[in-house]
């Protein structure tokens, strides 16, 4: 059987447990309570900073203009840095793309630390914005038609790269004729099953960085994916622009 100390609490050697303390108890109280108001109010006067943004990118729309769509939805200044591309070693570009970690843009910097990869950046920004997926499964949708789009834009990279004039305008028609048409036939379906949107049927981060890049390829292949009178191939994808 278990006795009690003179404090009430269960002694369990046996002895009392006598709790004694260097200064009364008011005292101690009076401390603590002295404390945790200075704390309230550091903590009601603190300072707090806004963190920058600095989107690098060429003077283009490209695999920027998503993550400039996404960062103005959120209601976010940022300095919009555009390069021009040029071959010259000795421009700004070659310049800083041997400081680069991956030798690649866009780039975005907040408070001074550089993130990589447009979609990573986006991923990262729309956590924030409230824009990624509920789950694992919508987030997956969410990064199956991001990758597609990459695929499309790696796509376009490399016939911009192509030093051959006759393959260049070859591999252009083929993009035009066969590549653009596959892609938006099924973006276009997945935006009529999914309530105007490209994933889960409501907004996502992949709907705004979609956007951004459809203007690129609207300028490449020389006709309007998006028409204010839906008069186009893709006429679900104007639905998608206009949510």
């Amino acid at each position: 059987m278990r006795r009690k100390g003179k404090t009430g609490l269960p002694s369990s050697s046996g002895r009392d447990f006598n709790m004694r303390s260097s200064s009364p108890p008011t005292q101690d109280l009076g401390r603590h309570l002295s404390a945790l108001c200075v704390y309230r109010h550091a903590a009601r006067t603190s300072v707090v900073t806004m963190p920058t943004y600095k989107l690098t990118y060429f003077d283009a729309k490209g695999l920027a203009e998503g993550i400039r769509l996404l960062l103005s939805y959120m209601g976010k200044d940022f300095e919009d840095n555009r390069l021009a591309f040029a071959m010259d070693p000795t421009s700004p570009w070659h310049k800083l793309k041997s400081e680069l970690k991956y030798g690649k843009l866009p780039v975005l910097e907040i408070d001074g630390q550089q993130i990589s990869q447009s979609t990573a950046i986006c991923r990262y920004l729309a956590d924030e914005a409230g824009l990624l997926g509920a789950n694992a499964w919508e987030n997956l949708q969410i990064d199956i038609i991001a990758g597609s789009v990459k695929d499309l834009a790696a796509g376009l990279a490399a016939i911009f790269a192509e030093q051959n004039a006759d393959t260049k305008a070859e591999k252009l028609k083929v993009l035009k004729e066969t590549t653009v048409p596959f892609y938006l036939n099924i973006y276009d379906d997945t935006v009529k099953d999914n309530n105007g949107y490209l994933a889960n049927g409501k907004l996502s981060w992949v709907d705004l960085w979609f956007l951004g890049y459809a203007e690129t390829l609207e300028a490449v292949v020389e006709e309007p994916i998006f028409d204010k009178n839906g008069s186009t191939n893709a006429p679900n994808l104007c639905t998608e622009r206009k949510n």
